[in-house]
């Protein structure tokens, strides 16, 4: 249904774009506008992890080497990625105070797991595991191709509305289209993923991990922390939104789905896993 939905929207936004070819150049200008737009597409599904990762700065962790946990966390991921029947995901770590960890990569082969060090210093070991294993039914249920390549896709189409946003900033000027454009991302980003998926993953990752458990007591403290601690910088852009551990602004529900279900419904669940 996710690739189905994924598919749709891509033939909608090409029509869009051939449209505006048509309208400015003609015929040819559609025919090249489209298969740019296509190539981009292509190239967001197959890049746009890599795209991401440098966007947003995180470090291998062979790159790292005075840090005494990440040989122990690097066996955790081993172990749970074997669990799991997919190859071991490349382990990076974005070194911020806010708590987040999500997954990237077009195939299973050349996934990528970004953690903070926020979440790592908020959680236990197994709560740890936990959130990771959700990040690898992600990857092994196919989540990742279709969410790295609509963020990058997004990111770049988000772009100019940004420049717009801070040019007028200093005049304290609202800009309607880039004001509409956040809304519109995160409703075509939970559209496409939907709540389901992140429920799934919930139930896939605790058998990964062993223990429902591990994930909720995972989400209870990132739900109990401050919200300026949930992955603030992502937060911060509609497009990347969803790649957060949890709804990083629940006060946007009025004016746009989110890809996330609310917490509570999601320990819920993962309670009900527990008296099974």
């Amino acid at each position: 249904m996710k690739s189905l939905r994924a598919l749709a929207l891509v033939f909608v936004l090409g029509l869009l774009v051939s449209g505006l070819g048509f309208a400015f150049l003609g015929l040819g200008g559609a025919m090249v506008s489209l298969f740019l737009f296509l190539s981009f597409c292509l190239f967001c599904m197959w890049f746009g992890a890599d795209m991401l990762i440098r966007l947003i700065g995180a470090t291998p962790v062979e790159e790292m080497t005075d840090v005494a946990w990440l040989n122990v966390f690097q066996s955790d991921v081993n172990v749970l990625a074997e669990r799991a029947g997919i190859p071991t995901p490349q382990l990076l770590i974005l070194d911020t105070p806010h708590t987040n960890a999500f997954a990237l990569g077009a195939t299973p082969k050349s996934a990528s797991i970004i953690v903070t060090t926020g979440l790592v210093k908020l959680l236990s070991r197994t709560e740890v595991a936990g959130v990771i294993a959700h990040e690898l039914a992600h990857i092994r249920s196919g989540d990742t191709r279709i969410s790295s390549a609509f963020a990058a896709l997004f990111s770049v189409l988000s772009w100019p509305f940004g420049q717009l946003r801070f040019a007028r900033k200093a005049k304290s000027a609202t800009l309607p289209a880039a004001s509409a454009f956040s809304p519109v991302v995160c409703g075509l980003t939970a559209w496409i993923m939907g709540e389901k998926s992140e429920f799934d993953a919930d139930r896939v990752g605790a058998s990964i991990c062993g223990d429902p458990r591990y994930l909720m007591g995972a989400l209870q403290k990132i739900e109990r922390g401050s919200r300026a601690a949930i992955c603030e910088g992502l937060a911060s852009r509609p497009e990347l939104r969803h790649l957060c551990t949890i709804d990083p602004k629940p006060e946007l529900r009025a004016h746009a789905p989110s890809s996330h279900p609310q917490t509570a419904h999601r320990v819920a669940e993962l309670r009900r896993l527990v008296k099974a």
